[in-house]
This record gives C-alpha cells, structure tokens and sequence, in this order.
C-alpha cells in the first residue's frame, strides 16, 4: 500500500478512536498500565465483541493522562476494509506514514487491532520491540494463531492476557452488601447478568437481540472464513449443537456419529475452531492417568450463556446450566499461571463440577447448584468424595441464594450464593 493512503487510514482511526468514550472501565486495564515501561509486547485475545478495542482506548486514555503525547502513540485497527490488502510488507511503510504524520518524539506506544487479519505479523512485532523504542500492544480474536504465531516468533517477548466479555463484578460499580437496599440492587444487576450476559452492548442497553448478529459474525469470520469451511450448513449446525451443549458431558466420537462426520479428528478440529475462536471452552475429566483422561468425555461451557440462549433448543431457562457456565467463566478468569480447572467424577459416576489444580496439587473442589432442594444430600455426597481423594478439609458449594456453613465429620462444606462469589466475598 502507498504511503499517502495509509496516512489518511491512520488519521482517520485515530481521530475515531480518540473522539469515543472509553466505556466502562475494565478490571485488567490497571494491571496492563502497569506494563507500560517494560519491553514484552502486551497481546490481548478474546472473543469478538468483547471489548478489546474500548480496552486499548482505556489504555490510551491512561498513558495521555500519565503525560504521554498523542503524537506518541500509533493506533490501526485491520478489521478496516481500507486495509484488505495489507500485507506483511507494508508495516514498514504504516510506520513511516505515522511518523511523518506526527513527528513522534522519544518511545513511541503502537496499538494494533485485530493482528490475526495480517499473516507474519509476529516477524515486524518481534523487529520493532528489538530494534526500537516502541512499546507494542495488540489484539486478536483468534487464540491458536496468537499463540502459535507468537510461540514460533515471541518467546519470552509477549504477556498474553485474555479479555472477556464483562464479568458481574464489573458491572458493580459500588457494592454495598451491609443493606438491604444494597443487597437489592446487586440482586437486581445479577438477573440482569442472568438475562442479558456480559457482552457489552447486550447487558450495558438491555439489549439481547445484538447477540443474534454476533453470534453469526463470529461464526462467519472466526471459523468459515479462518478455515476455509466448504460446507455452511453443516459447520453452522455443528456450532449450535455444541451452544447447545453447555454444562454437559460430550465425546468427539458422539459428535462424530451425530453428524456423520467420517472420523473423530474430524470432529475434534471442529472443537477446536469454536475454541479457538472462543466461542466455547472444553473442560476435562480429572485423573492422573493421560490415558484415562483422553478417553474420558469433556465438559463444555460457553463464551456467554445469552449468545447461547440465542440458538437453544429448549424452551425452558435451564437455570442451573446458566449458573454453572457464570461460575465457570469466574473460576478461569482468576486462575493464575499455574492453575488449571477440571471436573471430577467417581466410578459411581458421582460427579463434582469444578476441580482446581495448583501445579501437581488438587487445591479446591466447586460444586455449583442453583436450588439444593432435594439434591442436596447428592451434591454434598459427590463434593465430600472428592475432599476426601484430595485430602481437603473445605470445599465449596455455590447457590443462588442459600447461605451457610455445615460440618460433616472432620470437612466443612461452605454454602455461599452466586452473587456473594462473584464479587470475591
């Protein structure tokens, strides 16, 4: 691309993206200002519509306010259709078209929206934070060619950090749980998490029928396109079975029978795309033995419970399978490096939701049941069997609204309601 053009493209986003708001602010844009000074490239992935892009405004926001000139900082977004034939070799030329636009002075920050659009980029990102004062920040909504671009090229050279839609902490700007007029209006933000999800523009407008276009767009570019997929009506199928499926066991041999797919790879690499465009997130059965877990069916769980709701099959809210898949998204978003979530059952097929591994050590066992009721004496039973295999004297069982303590023997079972959980009571 000539220079001339990529000047007026990168004026104009520029211009764009410093006239809009920059929203709500998010949970991790702290933690990335904090960055700001280091040399590792800042890669922020998640799925489409998320918000990665009002982050990097937030980001933005707060370097200017910390005394960062405009003139230093690089914004492109490649979801531009004025950038379609942008291609590897024209970094060089984007870069010379921006400081001869602004004649930037000392570090310069680059922010690059939606990377995965342009193939090799990882070679200019690795070129630019060895060779120059730059500080790269870039976002992606495809997380295998993230990290394998970023794996063969970036090493040691990039934070990757996953952005999500909104969590319902997020949404509470100022808890207050010592009222009851407090205790309501969270109550109040929690159905409406419940209803709307965490999307943005679905939960901040009230607005669910967005999620219909999203949903399609995900699946369009993230999937059909990325990969090159002949048959429509079959992949799209296919993503809607699994949307269907959270909070459930599934086998790739089940989905390949159901869909008469030829073969189990087939079935897996289609599992893959949906997870690599995150739409879905699979969860394994935990044991110490690698062969049992690969015959073992997985659990699976959704980006957002309301884009899923958008293709259900079942006419009635399943509220468990919602509170399961929120907790879920919760669970993962605080694991640090070396924790990982499975879920556990016995030989009696006794089942608990969520395990979290430390390194080599089970350190927490999550059961999550919207209503006890007549379950309850089935739940307690599975968590206590699995306290008992990992040597765990509490686990936790999380409600929508019973609240409590109980000791059975030497274990205590804590009962706690989903709301209190989820903003970290």
């Amino acid at each position: 691309m000539d220079i001339e053009s990529l000047k007026y493209v990168l004026k104009d986003q520029k211009e764009s993206i410093m006239s809009q708001d920059t929203g709500r602010m998010r949970s991790v844009t702290a933690k990335i200002l904090q960055m700001v000074d280091s040399k590792e490239i800042i890669t922020i992935s998640g799925v489409r519509r998320c918000g990665k892009s009002t982050l990097l405004r937030q980001i933005i926001h707060g370097l200017m306010k910390n005394g960062i000139p405009v003139e230093n900082i690089l914004y492109v977004n490649f979801e531009d259709e004025r950038l379609r034939e942008f291609t590897s070799k024209d970094f060089d030329s984007m870069y010379n078209a921006y400081v001869q636009l602004y004649k930037p002075k000392g570090k310069v920050f680059i922010f690059v929206d939606e990377i995965q659009n342009v193939q090799f980029w990882e070679k200019w990102a690795y070129r630019m934070r060895e060779f120059t004062s730059a500080k790269l920040f870039i976002t992606g909504s495809n997380s295998s060619i993230l990290k394998s671009n970023i794996s063969s090229s970036l090493t040691g050279r990039s934070i990757i950090i996953e952005e999500y839609p909104f969590s319902f902490n997020e949404l509470i700007e100022h808890p207050d749980q010592y009222t009851r007029k407090g205790v309501s209006s969270i109550r109040e933000t929690f159905d409406r998490y419940v209803k709307y999800g965490g999307f943005p523009e679905a939960v901040l407008n009230n607005n669910k029928e967005i999620l219909s276009s999203y949903l399609r767009d995900i699946i369009s570019r993230d999937i059909m396109s990325r990969y090159e997929i002949r048959n429509v009506k079959e992949m799209e199928d296919f993503m809607f079975y699994l949307l269907n499926l959270y909070g459930k066991r599934f086998t790739f041999a089940k989905l390949k029978n159901i869909f008469n797919l030829g073969s189990h790879n087939t079935a897996k690499n289609f599992v893959n795309y949906a997870e690599s465009a995150y739409l879905i997130f699979t969860v394994e059965d935990y044991s110490s033995s690698m062969s049992e877990v690969i015959r073992a069916p997985r659990k699976l769980y959704v980006i957002d419970h309301a884009i899923a709701s958008q293709v259900s099959s079942n006419p009635v809210t399943d509220m468990g399978a919602i509170l399961e898949n929120i907790v879920f998204l919760e669970l993962k978003r605080r694991l640090a490096f070396d924790e990982s979530i499975f879920y556990w059952r016995d030989e009696k097929d006794r089942e608990v939701d969520f395990i979290i591994k430390k390194a080599r050590k089970v350190e927490r066992a999550v059961q999550v049941s919207y209503e006890l009721g007549s379950r309850k004496e089935q739940e307690v039973d599975a968590l206590l069997k699995s306290m008992e295999k990992f040597g765990l004297a509490e686990g936790l069982v999380i409600t929508n609204d019973y609240e409590g303590t109980e000791k059975i023997g030497r274990k205590k079972i804590i009962y706690k309601p989903a709301w209190k959980f989820l903003i970290g009571l």
